[in-house]
């Protein structure tokens, strides 16, 4: 077994917990009259995208070439029981088909999930490209093929497009019952995340649910020294540079965090990646420099504003969630 699929067998064992039964998590929200058959498909399929190794996704890039300053596009992150509960929880006491904005969606597992309820239609947005493409394969095929044939695939739409820069149109004020947005606001600098707060003001309606999940300051961290001490209006919007051995990349907890600091004027929130040669060890070293957005549960209070009531917080940490910081994971109702 190599590291990367060592790996993700230890973010199944984490995150799928001896409390949590797949097969009954599972019956908690697809329809009462499921057949086993049908119980059994989706339980293989949830399975599966848990088990979903970590990767980052470069486009254009087959492999990351050694003394090269590359940015890094996005990951693929395994599917999270604990995050998609709430939201799969919201579809099925609706007491009518929901419509959820799936925002970053991804390699679509959540997308996935809410549609196997049978009690949503979703749409997604995916602006990187490889993402999405591979987003409209794994949804559909993954229900065409395992689970139902005959599965109402229109219920679902996959946009290759930015969600701060889609206009209203075709979608009208209140379109969306639910809006997910699954390890995305981190990447977004104060004047995106005013925008992604106009954005879902407009699109989701009232008494609707936003489902929310992103970086937060691991405890005891220089990060969280950072985020206590900063009185920035956006606290936690800053620039930090890692070093990571290349043979330790997939390792958690051998990061070594080397700078941080405010970011510069017109320093993008994005992260790239630079390599080179150890001479010591041989090693190859991974110098990550990063311009992130954290967020604790006051800032989140403080950016959703009076528009929406916090109802759920929960904090994953990064075994759970196959990342080296821990997340947090809110659900929002809009007032």
């Amino acid at each position: 077994m190599d590291q990367e699929e060592q790996d993700a067998q230890e973010a199944l064992h984490s995150t799928v917990s001896p409390k949590l039964d797949l097969r009954e998590f599972v019956k908690s929200f697809v329809p009462t009259d499921s057949s086993d058959e049908y119980i059994d498909s989706v339980t293989k399929v949830l399975r599966d995208t848990i088990n979903s190794p970590k990767r980052e996704i470069l486009q254009d890039h087959e492999s990351l070439e050694l003394g090269v300053v590359q940015k890094d596009y996005g990951y693929n992150f395994p599917s999270i029981p604990r995050i998609q509960q709430k939201l799969l929880e919201f579809c099925v006491r609706a007491d009518h088909e929901v419509h959820i904005a799936d925002v970053g969606a991804g390699f679509g597992y959540d997308s996935l999930l809410a549609l196997l309820t049978k009690k949503a239609k979703v749409t997604a947005f995916e602006k990187q490209e490889t993402q999405w493409e591979t987003l409209q394969f794994t949804v559909i095929q993954s229900i065409l093929t395992h689970v139902d044939p005959n599965f109402p695939v229109n219920k679902f739409s996959a946009l290759h497009a930015d969600f701060l820069k889609e206009p209203s149109l075709p979608f009208p004020k209140h379109t969306f019952d639910g809006i997910n947005v699954n390890k995305v606001i981190h990447f977004f600098d104060p004047e995106q995340s005013r925008v992604f707060k106009e954005k879902i003001n407009f699109f989701l309606k009232p008494g609707g649910r936003l489902f929310l999940t992103c970086l937060t300051p691991s405890p005891g961290t220089k990060i969280d020294e950072f985020m206590q001490s900063s009185e920035e209006e956006f606290p936690g919007y800053l620039f930090y540079r890692l070093e990571t051995k290349l043979s330790e990349l997939f390792q958690f907890g051998e990061t070594n965090l080397k700078e941080i600091r405010k970011p510069a004027d017109g320093e993008e929130s994005a992260h790239f990646f630079q390599t080179h040669r150890q001479e010591e060890n041989k090693d190859i070293l991974i110098t990550t420099d990063r311009v992130m957005h954290y967020h604790t549960f006051e800032t989140l209070t403080r950016f959703l504003g009076e528009e929406f009531k916090i109802l759920e917080t929960c904090i994953i940490p990064p075994k759970e969630s196959m990342g080296s910081d821990h997340m947090i994971s809110i659900v929002a109702e809009k007032l």
